[in-house]
């Protein structure tokens, strides 16, 4: 996603701190134009130089506040990941099945790379699934739809093959 459409989303879900951070990166693109004018300059207007060094000031303060409150903030929630999705096979794991074919998350969306973009976006509404990180059937923690986990993950599963 990028931060201008994922900006509604998290404002709709009440996710400040992520929404913030958007903002924050949307604002950064127009850093760099407001730099570009702040030496003064015979052909730069006083205006021009005035509202800009005050726009820069206050992006840059904006970024300073926000980096400040992602510092601070608190983690009382945050779990560890038994395993950390650095690379494409730890990444896989968490998706894949070891058991039954077509339950898990990549069984339904099999076939999706083959159709063009419209069909690929009306079959994946039309799956009406949710997925949750959690442990499935077979005792392993993945990311599979949501009426297949049985138990969610706590910061110290007991999960074989986690390291």
């Amino acid at each position: 996603m990028s931060p201008v459409t994922a900006l509604i989303p998290l404002i709709r879900r009440r996710q400040i701190l992520p929404a913030l951070v958007a903002i924050v990166s949307i604002l950064a693109e127009f850093l760099p134009i407001t730099l570009v004018n702040t030496p003064f300059s015979p052909t730069t207007t006083l205006a021009a130089y005035t509202a800009c060094t005050f726009i820069a000031i206050s992006i840059l303060i904006l970024m300073l506040l926000t980096i400040t409150c992602l510092i601070f903030r608190p983690r009382h929630n945050v779990k560890q990941l038994p395993r950390k999705p650095g690379t494409t096979a730890s990444a896989l794991l968490y998706i894949t099945n070891s058991g039954e074919e077509g339950w898990n998350m990549l069984g339904s969306l099999k076939s999706l790379s083959v159709v063009d973009e419209k069909e690929r976006d009306a079959r994946i509404r039309g799956l009406g699934k949710v997925y949750t990180m959690g442990v499935v059937r077979d005792g392993e923690l993945r990311i599979d739809e949501d009426e297949n986990i049985w138990r969610e993950w706590t910061s110290n599963p007991t999960i074989h093959g986690s390291a």
